[in-house]
């Protein structure tokens, strides 16, 4: 091998020296770059947070419908029971349904409530 092959040569292996050199200079710098890597990883959390509040909605609609569901089923079966009661009891029964269903909210706020009284008192009896 002669003088010129020998400097093209160490050229050559200099240059690819300084580009490895200078990809590892930049993957230390990347990281070393704290702000960079903390707004990848908020990225991760924030994504992943979406995907659970995604699945939770989710659920929740499905829920939902699931007690709508069985409500009107109810409601519906207690509509027709309604109608095997005595004649002085089926007229204000069908009034009271139809303050269920004009307000069932208000129903379900008013059975909670009953619920809670309930545990408290019977609470009250066992102390």
């Amino acid at each position: 091998m002669n003088a010129k092959d020998q400097a093209a040569e160490l050229r050559e292996q200099a240059e690819r020296t300084r580009e490895a050199l200078g990809e590892t200079v930049q993957q230390l710098s990347d990281k070393l770059d704290v702000p960079a890597r903390a707004s990848e990883g908020m990225q991760k959390v924030g994504a992943k947070a979406q995907q659970v509040a995604a699945t939770a909605a989710d659920k929740a609609q499905q829920a939902t419908a699931q007690v709508k569901d069985s409500a009107v089923h109810t409601l519906d079966e207690a509509e027709r029971r309604i109608n095997d009661l005595p004649e002085a009891v089926r007229e204000p029964a069908h009034r009271t349904m139809d303050v269920v269903r004009q307000r069932p909210g208000l129903v379900l706020l008013g059975v909670a409530g009953l619920i809670v009284l309930l545990r408290l008192l019977l609470r009250r009896s066992h102390d």
